[in-house]
């Protein structure tokens, strides 16, 4: 059984609808240890076998924000600043991975995340690891 959320985010600029094939409840968190998540403390999830589907009013109002590796984008409201998602083009497909703090039904996520350090990776296994476990993305722009 699939789930869909449908999710106004950061005050219904930017609108995402995820289908999962586990409940909310039953998806893994992940947290990261570089500073940006530190700073931010995101809760993040994907489903390799669901589907990430983003739009805006306006796209001014988000931010697309790069770290140096140059290998994903990281959405950001531009009006009040909460991170809303991380997407990335692999080799297949654009994935993506969503701060569930930022959703309506953030309650709905239970699972205590599990911290990840991805210091040290290389850009191969970055796109690979991202390619396995992030959830596929469809980004309307």
């Amino acid at each position: 059984m699939a789930w869909t959320i449908r999710a106004g985010v950061t005050a219904v600029i930017f609108m995402c609808v995820f289908g999962f094939q586990k409940r909310p409840e039953d998806n893994p968190l992940r947290a990261c240890t570089c500073s940006f998540c530190r700073s931010h403390s995101p809760r993040m999830v994907a489903d390799p076998d669901g589907l990430f589907e983003a739009w805006a009013d306006d796209w001014s109002l988000v931010e697309n924000y790069r770290f140096g590796t140059g290998t994903c984008d990281f959405l950001i409201c531009r009006r009040c600043g909460v991170f809303i998602a991380a997407v990335s083009e692999t080799a297949a497909d654009a994935r993506a991975v969503v701060n569930v703090n930022c959703l309506s039904d953030r309650e709905r996520f239970t699972s205590v995340p599990a911290v990840h350090d991805f210091e040290g990776e290389t850009i191969e296994t970055r796109s690979s690891r991202r390619a396995a476990n992030w959830m596929p993305a469809i980004i309307r722009r």
